[in-house]
């Protein structure tokens, strides 16, 4: 493993994915593939930590951050803008399959541009995104290897962390409307406190920032 990080090359091992389809939710057909949930079976965290890189609308794949606390977060704004009069709009927002379809060659050139990451630390990651074989495993048989063009591993350490940094931008643009927001993973939760003298000049700015996500989505291979 040394060796591999002195290189930038990550083993060939470590890049194979055996994905086991696993149903989402109970009461679906588990014969209707669409309805299965593909699994694939600390430096750069802390360096991110330590710098503050992490997007802080993000509480997925963090320490001291989970499920819990960014309900917790939501509600209490909430209830802060009803009790100080206001009302409050919630959007939820949801990528289908969004670590399946990130653009491998946008996140190596964030990575690079801003986060600093270079060299052999770039390489490396660069080394264990591409030209990785991946297998279904149904039952006991097994599907050719595909090579993968694009996402990145799920069943990894890195993988998740990846992921935040590919879509931390979406705070910039949540944030240059003037909107708050919580993010978990692929799911964002996205508020607006209003008087009721001005809530047609909030939805409406609601509605830009909505079309500016919809057009950073789309640039970005996430839908």
């Amino acid at each position: 493993m040394k060796a591999s990080l002195r290189q930038g090359i990550s083993p060939s091992f470590f890049d194979k994915s055996l994905v086991h389809p696993l149903i989402k939710k109970n009461n679906l057909d588990t014969d209707v593939l669409a309805n299965c949930r593909p699994i694939s079976a600390s430096q750069i965290e802390g360096y991110l930590t330590t710098n503050g890189l992490f997007a802080k609308m993000q509480s997925a794949y963090r320490k001291h951050h989970s499920t819990e606390t960014a309900l917790l977060r939501v509600v209490n704004d909430i209830y802060q803008a009803i009790d100080n009069k206001c009302e409050a709009v919630l959007v939820l927002l949801d990528l289908s399959a969004a670590f399946d379809t990130i653009d491998q060659a946008i996140l190596l050139d964030r990575l690079r541009d801003h986060y600093g990451c270079s060299g052999t630390v770039l390489r490396w990651i660069e080394s264990h995104l591409k030209d990785r074989p991946q297998c279904i495993a149904l039952d006991k048989i097994l599907s050719r290897p595909r090579y993968l063009s694009c996402g990145i591993p799920q069943g990894s350490v890195l993988g998740p962390i990846l992921f935040s940094l590919y879509i931390a931008p979406l705070e910039h643009i949540i944030s240059a409307h003037g909107l708050d927001a919580v993010m978990y993973a692929d799911d964002t939760q996205l508020y607006i406190f209003m008087r009721k003298g001005n809530s047609a000049a909030a939805f409406e700015n609601l509605r830009l920032c909505l079309d500016d996500i919809r057009s950073w989505n789309l640039c970005n291979m996430l839908n």
